[in-house]
């Protein structure tokens, strides 16, 4: 590639990059409900607040260990240190914990998305998906109370999602499924091209229980991605899963559409949390 070359991608790049920083709606910390945080624990992959790469996974309580049948994980998406990930979840938990709580043992995840050259970004999606894989199958070994695992993600939180069940794939973690995942969405941060026939997260996707795909077709984030996604060898403007909740046929088990829903509405407004609460309290149901 020539110089020239070389130069007028890293610009392009970083252009992408700046929009996809520069639109999103960044919380501010001080709007976090921290009496909801007291009720949740607390999962981090982090070796820092801000930036940095990723560690095995550390819980706070320290010796926190699950207490029911199941565990739900939050997993926020991208550019969130760990105080504007708390100010991201805290209205979501404030309006939904205790329909949350009454399915299981509520967690949120703090892993570094932070990170704006693509090639640590996507070192750090797939290393917190590794981490976080690793703990949940140690609860298997430790702890056998826990067998249903809901994962709801938001953004790139769904690569993060994806990733940790192809990596269980691969390394043959709970061959006998004694372990059963579900999967809740939000204007997922996932290039479609992954998902279908033969994309090499298909797999993955498919290993879920059950899946929930809630999208917005008017989500300038997810319309802005593509760019950055092309410069990555990607394929040509890739469209995102969360834009019309590609493949809409034989994949997901439910795909809703969120009316002029952006990227930083879904943990704060009502109607994407009340579909994920029926969504999980009919999966409990078809468990029982």
């Amino acid at each position: 590639m020539s110089t020239a070359s070389m130069a007028l991608r890293k610009v392009v790049c970083g252009l992408a990059l700046f929009a996809l920083i520069s639109v999103a709606d960044p919380a501010s910390a001080s709007g976090r409900a921290a009496d909801c945080f007291m009720q949740v624990a607390e999962l981090s992959v982090r070796r820092q607040p801000s930036g940095g790469e990723v560690d095995q996974v550390h819980t706070c309580p320290a010796d926190f260990t699950p207490s029911s049948k199941s565990l739900i994980v939050l997993i926020h998406g991208f550019n969130d240190d760990v105080d504007t990930a708390q100010s991201e979840y805290a209205p979501f938990l404030k309006s939904f914990l205790p329909q949350l709580a009454a399915l299981g043992d509520v967690c949120v995840l703090y892993w570094p998305s932070d990170v704006y050259s693509p090639s640590g970004l996507a070192r750090n999606t797939t290393a917190s998906a590794v981490s976080l894989d690793n703990y949940i199958a140690g609860l298997s070994v430790t702890n056998n109370r826990v067998k249903r695992i809901s994962l709801i993600t938001e953004s790139l939180g769904g690569r993060v999602a994806l990733e940790m069940m192809d990596h269980r794939i691969r390394s043959g973690l709970n061959p006998d499924r004694s372990q059963q995942f579900v999967l809740c969405m939000m204007d997922s941060g996932v290039p479609v091209a992954r998902v279908v026939e033969k994309g090499e997260l298909r797999a993955a996707a498919e290993s879920f229980e059950r899946s929930l795909v809630l999208y917005s077709p008017v989500d300038i984030i997810l319309w802005l991605a593509p760019l950055g996604w092309t410069i990555q060898g990607e394929g040509f403007l890739p469209r995102a899963v969360g834009t019309f909740g590609e493949p809409t046929v034989g994949l997901w088990t439910e795909c809703q559409k969120m009316p002029w829903y952006q990227h930083s509405d879904y943990w704060k407004k009502n109607e994407s949390g009340t579909a994920i609460i029926r969504f999980l309290q009919d999966r409990f149901s078809i468990a029982r």
